[in-house]
């Protein structure tokens, strides 16, 4: 078995949240990504359901592991839990910090060369989320999904086609770019986002 000490303080940065019954998962997701990566300090947020004893397993498989209570997290009038909280702490790390979000039920099985050079270049990454997905200019995007409602029935399609057709809110949304991907396999480089740039995009 993998057992992580100390990690790096290199300035990266695996962010999770975790509840009571993903302890054994995410320690399973945690160390076999930590064994290909071979760097990374880990940062978890406690979804508000672990005990003392959660904690402190977590802690013995994970040495220096930072462990963040959800309700100690300002969110700033957004709202509350369904990751919001597991979002606005990547932002705020990223400012000075290479940040992973990784879910406690993925899986590592092999070397992972592209997220390595990511890492190292400090460039952001996203896993498709099952389709063939391309990072293309937002305005198309906007486009497109604004064409299915004025032709289809807007109760039969899904929410994300709504929030798509309203890309054009944006500031600047012509020269954005897009793409669909998970939120549980993701990075956000070093100072990529901010704050700002996250409340104007909610906003």
């Amino acid at each position: 078995m993998l057992w992580l000490q100390e990690p790096h303080q290199d300035k990266v940065l695996i962010v999770s949240m975790v509840g009571r019954r993903d302890v054994l998962m995410y320690l399973v997701a945690a160390k076999s990504f930590y064994y290909y990566l071979q760097r990374g300090c880990f940062v978890v947020i406690n979804d508000g359901s672990l005990t003392q004893r959660h904690i402190q397993i977590i802690k013995s498989h994970i040495h220096g592991i930072k462990i963040i209570n959800i309700n100690d997290i300002d969110n700033n009038g957004y709202p509350k839990k369904g990751c919001w909280e597991r979002l606005l702490v990547a932002v705020d790390y990223a400012q000075n910090n290479y940040v992973v979000v990784l879910d406690a039920d993925t899986l590592t099985l092999n070397v992972v060369p592209e997220i390595i050079e990511c890492v190292n270049t400090n460039k952001s990454f996203i896993m498709s989320s099952g389709f063939a997905h391309y990072i293309r200019p937002m305005e198309e995007i906007c486009n497109e999904e604004s064409l299915k409602y004025k032709n289809q029935d807007s109760d039969k399609l899904h929410v994300q086609s709504y929030v798509d057709s309203n890309l054009n809110k944006i500031e600047n949304y012509k020269r954005l770019l897009y793409v669909k991907g998970t939120g549980g396999f993701n990075s956000y480089a070093r100072g990529s986002i901010s704050r700002k740039i996250f409340e104007d995009f909610y906003k």
